[in-house]
């Protein structure tokens, strides 16, 4: 997968879809945290930290919206209006016989539903986009936080409206960045959309679990089989994604023994975690013929499997292995450094 991503890089046509695909997506990602005229993100974000740990429907939409939703950002709507607009011109397709004349009359009438559809997704926006800001300006979007009034502020009716506005413009920006896409990049344009604002929210998901109970735990484990399932999905030799589920949840064992609160033994568990990528060259020595057949298979050219197999000498092993350990020994403690001279200093950590 690898080989094939850099292949498409090589030529011309396919490089330019692939740039313009990924600027589109980090352009949707500014505007998913810039947040519309006239809300205070400062409270905005202290109230979003208040209610950090509560799991309602509202979070749920949250996670689609990339985190937009409750910034009240210029996105804030996300993809989720274009989505119930085409859901319900689906519905009325069995309903309005003209929908479905249209539907079958080929590609004139499926424009004339798109159209339909992007009529319909400004109007969801605009209805969307005024509920969530009167519950915003109620100070009910976040209840039982001291600010929640305070992110839509004054008592003036020009704020709301613009707030409205943007909001609504942005629904319908949305919807022709995703067209673009569809159009000029790479792929479906609305699921990459959805793809982007869902993996923008990954990290804070895997920082909230390391938080939680138990969460030390849930996330080493957690990195170890993602690890392992994203190195086996994108083509890399099974035994490196076999080492990393196995040695995750070894580094989890170590670090529980000490309830994860022992430096030392979360010092150990990273040093063993970081042989992970052992597995892969493990292979080499141990079933030499099976490691090239397997990658040649997978697109790897002979002359670089010629180079790999001559490296398999009885000593590079264990060289590898030290090296590994030496290396993750140096990175640990100028972590553990970091951490003391900047985060416990904060008062973040204990």
């Amino acid at each position: 997968m690898l080989s094939a991503f850099t292949q498409a890089f090589r030529t011309p046509d396919l490089r330019a879809k692939l740039l313009f695909t990924l600027g589109i997506m980090a352009l949707f990602r500014l505007g998913s945290i810039l947040p519309a005229p006239g809300v205070n993100l400062a409270n905005a974000k202290y109230c979003i930290g208040e209610a950090g740990k509560e799991q309602n429907l509202l979070s749920l939409v949250n996670v689609f919206s990339g985190g937009a939703l409750l910034q009240l950002s210029v996105f804030a709507l996300g993809i989720m209006p274009y989505i119930t607009a085409s859901i319900i011109i689906q519905l009325l397709r069995v309903v309005i016989p003209r929908f479905e004349e249209l539907h079958k009359e080929g590609q004139a009438g499926t424009a004339k539903l798109t159209e339909y559809t992007r009529y319909l997704t400004i109007g969801l926006g605009l209805l969307q986009s005024s509920t969530i800001v009167a519950t915003a300006k109620s100070g009910q979007l976040f209840q039982g936080c001291a600010r929640a009034q305070d992110i839509v502020p004054g008592d003036s009716i020009v704020t709301p409206l613009l707030i409205i506005i943007t909001m609504t413009a942005g629904t319908g920006l949305i919807m022709w960045l995703g067209e673009l896409i569809t159009e000029r990049g790479i792929g479906n344009g609305m699921s990459l959309l959805i793809f982007t604002s869902i993996v923008a929210q990954f990290p804070s998901n895997m920082f909230s679990i390391a938080g939680g109970n138990g969460g030390a735990a849930k996330f080493l484990i957690v990195v170890g089989v993602v690890e392992g399932l994203l190195l086996f999905a994108t083509g890399m030799y099974w035994g490196w994604a076999v080492a990393c589920v196995v040695l995750g949840i070894a580094a989890d064992i170590i670090a529980g023994i000490g309830r994860f609160r022992s430096k030392a033994l979360n010092f150990a568990a990273f040093v063993v975690y970081s042989l992970s990528p052992m597995g892969s060259y493990l292979m080499l020595w141990a079933n030499p013929t099976g490691y090239a057949s397997y990658l040649v298979g997978k697109g790897a050219e002979q002359a670089y499997m010629d180079t790999m197999m001559s490296t398999a000498t009885d000593w590079m092993l264990p060289a590898m292995v030290l090296a590994t350990v030496a290396c993750a020994i140096i990175s640990g403690l100028l972590g553990m450094r970091l951490l003391h001279r900047q985060f416990e200093k904060a008062g973040i950590t204990a």
